[in-house]
């Protein structure tokens, strides 16, 4: 699988490196899912609403007001 630098310079990827990215990309969906997990039994115990949060292009979350849901 050939991938493309930001030159747009074809880079053959290795099968290794294609299948540690596939592990990266795995391992990062579960952590997501753990910390969902986590979120709500946090928001369960405490008893309090688990506020709306988007991310921003630097992937850090901020608390978006006045949602109306």
């Amino acid at each position: 699988m050939a991938k493309t630098t930001k030159d747009e310079i074809p880079v053959e990827e290795s099968a290794q490196a294609s299948e540690v990215s596939d592990k990266v990309t795995e391992a990062r969906a579960l952590l997501g899912k753990q910390m969902s997990a986590n979120l709500i039994a946090i928001a369960e115990l405490t008893h309090t609403p688990i506020p709306h949060m988007q991310v921003d292009e630097h992937g850090v979350f901020h608390e978006i007001q006045n949602t109306d849901r």
